[in-house]
């Protein structure tokens, strides 16, 4: 055993000084993808249990950090849930009063960043995956096949939909290695992670509160020239919208400078009225007729 200790030590050593350097070597260029290993304190609430029993959960992470606003991440990870309540008691049926579930998870994730800057990243997480739990009893024995410890006919799958919300941050070192720590919950989309539902409260549903702290590192650069490239996009993008904003401005001020009523529609044009030809009356029809006398004769 210390045979083996003394060789990871002296790899090590051989392998710092090559490591240094390229960090000092990469210091100028722009991470494209970061690896973020890190460990959580977990805590289950539900029926058993208020996030009031803590326990180890490990992830892996893997981070597009190219983009400015919107980093891409996709996150593995297993952990241990534990929860005993001796006092608990349904008024239905007898269920178990405490458990131990191991679970293994995969999500996909999108951070939006609040703040990016050289050396700080404020985030907030949102994410869906899937989660795959196993509960079993003090005795250690699995209840997912145990139907008398639920209610009458009751089953359910021990895969469940998840659906993880965090907030977090990350400091960055002169050599883009890093430190980081977030806080979420994992909206496990299940009422089974304690093998209690339907004699439970309805109104409880399970959940998983994670504290996670991690060490990040560069796994990939992007080279000179599509650093290059992506830096001249940025600034094109940036003219474009600047450029467009003051031709929105300039339109504005010139509607601005015209009076009021007046607009450069032309107006319609009046048609001449046409006259009316009149028919030219017979002869008989043109003669006057004599008058009468006192209206009668």
């Amino acid at each position: 055993m210390q045979n083996k200790l003394l060789s990871l030590l002296l790899c090590w050593l051989v392998c710092l000084p090559a490591f240094a350097q390229k960090m000092q070597e990469s210091q100028h260029q722009q991470p494209a993808a970061m690896l973020d290993l890190g460990t959580s304190m977990i805590a289950y609430g539900g029926e058993l249990s208020k996030y009031a029993s803590f326990s180890a959960m490990f992830q892996g992470r893997l981070v597009q950090t190219r983009n400015r606003w919107l980093n891409p991440a996709v996150e593995l990870g297993w952990g241990k849930l534990v929860a005993n309540n001796i006092r608990y008691v349904s008024e239905t049926g007898t269920p178990n009063r405490s458990f131990n579930t191991s679970f293994f998870q995969l999500t996909a994730q999108a951070q939006l960043n609040i703040i990016k800057k050289p050396h700080q990243r404020l985030y907030i997480g949102q994410g869906i995956g899937m989660i795959r739990f196993n509960p079993k009893d003090d005795r250690n024995n699995a209840l997912l096949n145990r139907p008398n410890t639920r209610a009458t006919d009751e089953s359910y799958s021990n895969f469940a939909l998840l659906l993880p919300t965090s907030l977090g941050g990350v400091y960055h070192f002169p050599n883009h290695l890093g430190i980081g720590v977030e806080v979420g919950l994992m909206n496990t989309r299940t009422d089974y992670l304690d093998n209690i539902s339907q004699l439970g409260d309805p109104t409880i549903k399970d959940n998983v509160l994670r504290i996670r702290f991690s060490v990040i590192a560069p796994l990939t650069y992007d080279s000179p020239e599509r650093d290059t490239e992506r830096k001249e996009r940025l600034a094109k993008r940036r003219e474009e919208i600047r450029l467009k904003n003051q031709r929105e401005k300039e339109a504005f001020e010139q509607l601005k400078k015209q009076p009021k009523g007046k607009t450069n529609a032309a107006k319609p044009v009046k048609k001449a009225p046409t006259k009316k030809k009149t028919a030219k009356k017979s002869p008989a029809k043109n003669q006057q007729k004599k008058p009468k006398l006192f209206g009668i004769f």
